[in-house]
């Protein structure tokens, strides 16, 4: 988030969710956020119930967490700058959805994750 905020203020970056007008950007925010929350979840469960792992820190949020990340990563494989795009699109995924997973983990429940993940994407 640092980041971005460092790039929009000072690199003139503008993310592609910032160009949209006010009333499909605040569209795009109540649906993303909470459909990215679940897919998280839905991972975790999945993967978890395969594995047969029932711990908080299982093998299910250690592997959604690392393909959210990467699949973040995918437009920009051939980026001129690939160090700019591990640190931003895919550290910087993979620590959130870990804590979306551990919330929805501790809780078993989908709103408080995808509160959190809706207002990341605020930013």
């Amino acid at each position: 988030m640092l980041i971005r905020v460092y790039a929009l203020l000072f690199l003139g970056y503008e993310g592609w969710s910032w160009s949209l007008n006010p009333l499909m950007f605040l569209a795009f925010l109540l649906v993303y956020g909470p459909l990215e929350a679940f897919f998280i979840a839905f991972s975790i469960v999945k993967i978890d119930k395969a594995f047969s792992c029932e711990r908080l820190m299982s093998k299910g949020l250690l592997l959604t967490s690392l393909f959210f990340g990467l699949k973040h990563m995918a437009n920009y494989f051939f980026h001129p700058n690939m160090t700019m795009i591990l640190i931003n699109y895919v550290l910087l995924n993979i620590i959130p959805a870990l804590f979306v997973g551990l919330a929805f983990k501790k809780s078993n429940s989908i709103i408080g994750p995808s509160l959190f993940w809706t207002l990341l994407n605020f930013f």
